[in-house]
């Protein structure tokens, strides 16, 4: 049973596979996943410049068009651009374009500027969120909260209904992440008063007070044409990222994980999508979460190789190891017969309760 494995786990019992983090790119067996080449460096930045500058072309489309068509169209592609941006600043958060930190950070902060993201934050809450992922009082990217929870933190109830409603992709993560980002800095800068932190702060809100300033200057936009032109499509972005976000760790385990080895830990709290290429492509291979998980530093392109070679070892681990291996062919699937029954948080203990909540013809 679960429980037994858990307090075996707990007492040190030896595993067949452990993917532990390890030195940028590299696995244990010494394959190299990253795409750390210089090439693919350069093909990296030369699509953060072709994301932006696209997007830029958009937002001066926007204004200039009256056809409703056309316009619904420059706020179609938009929202596609913006979901590529936020899929290579995550990977800018796992230091996994670059080899060196210091570039991944610009690269990310230019992003950030761009998208109004503060690049520090959220790295320290994603990062965060891969530490603490399937405890749902810790976890600053959880979809869902306990009751327990809920009693010590009145915004949580309501986030917890409003996750309920239809408004929850559009609405649920600037809110959640709105108020992490108060907690963060009012911790961060106002109570430890944390130099690094606030120099970081100031960089940040600076490059995007400069690069808007410039491009204000030079486009000439209105304040109609930035909301409808960039605003929207940011949330909508956001939303396409929350329907694909929010299967990944729904429904999974959420009992005492902290002391398990990493394998075991991310096996009871993620699940994979294979799916279809043109998905794959549109959420640049997020689906592949366990192995995500497994190894962060592991650029997106390069996770369905990461994928093929582990899912034979992971599944014979799981079955050994008597956890739960979610790995789905199908988002629309997995919504129709599991999204469509959930509680608001996660409260999943054994093996047989992941069973039933998680149909292994899903």
């Amino acid at each position: 049973m679960m429980e037994d494995h858990l307090e075996g786990a707990k007492k040190g019992r030896p595993s067949n596979i452990v993917f532990e983090p390890v030195p940028l790119g590299k696995l244990h067996n010494g394959t190299v996943y990253n795409k750390s080449d210089y090439f693919s460096q350069a093909l990296e930045v030369l699509l953060a410049v072709g994301l932006v500058g696209t997007s830029l072309i958009i937002l001066m489309a926007c204004d200039h068009t009256s056809n409703v068509m056309t316009f619904g169209a420059l706020i179609a592609l938009q929202s596609a651009l913006m979901t590529q941006l936020v899929m290579q600043f995550h990977d800018g958060l796992h230091f996994a374009i670059f080899r060196r930190a210091r570039l991944n950070t610009a690269l990310s902060r230019v992003i950030g500027s761009y998208c109004l993201w503060p690049t520090t934050f959220l790295r320290e809450s994603h990062l965060q969120h891969h530490r603490r992922a399937g405890l749902v009082e810790d976890d600053p990217e959880v979809l869902h909260f306990s009751p327990e929870f809920i009693e010590r933190n009145r915004w949580a109830g309501l986030l917890n209904r409003l996750a309920q409603t239809s408004w929850a992709p559009l609405l649920f993560t600037p809110l959640l992440q709105a108020v992490h980002f108060a907690r963060y800095f009012r911790q961060t800068v106002l109570v430890k008063r944390n130099p690094a932190a606030l120099r970081a702060y100031i960089v940040e809100v600076s490059m995007m007070f400069a690069s808007w300033a410039v491009i204000s200057h030079f486009l000439k936009t209105p304040i109609a044409s930035f909301l409808a032109g960039h605003f929207v499509p940011s949330l909508i972005a956001m939303s396409l990222v929350y329907w694909a976000a929010k299967p990944l760790h729904t429904q999974m385990m959420g009992g005492p994980l902290p002391e398990l080895d990493s394998t075991s830990r991310t096996l009871s709290i993620a699940r994979s999508f294979e799916s279809n290429r043109l998905v794959r492509l549109f959420f640049a291979n997020l689906g592949f979460h366990i192995e995500h998980h497994l190894q962060p530093s592991v650029s997106r392109w390069n996770l369905p190789r990461l994928a093929a070679s582990l899912r034979p070892q992971l599944e014979k681990f799981a079955n050994e190891q008597q956890l739960p291996f979610a790995y789905h062919r199908s988002y629309r699937r997995w919504y129709q017969h599991i999204g469509s029954k959930l509680p608001t948080h996660n409260a999943i203990r054994t093996l047989d309760e992941w069973k039933i909540q998680n149909p292994s013809n899903v």
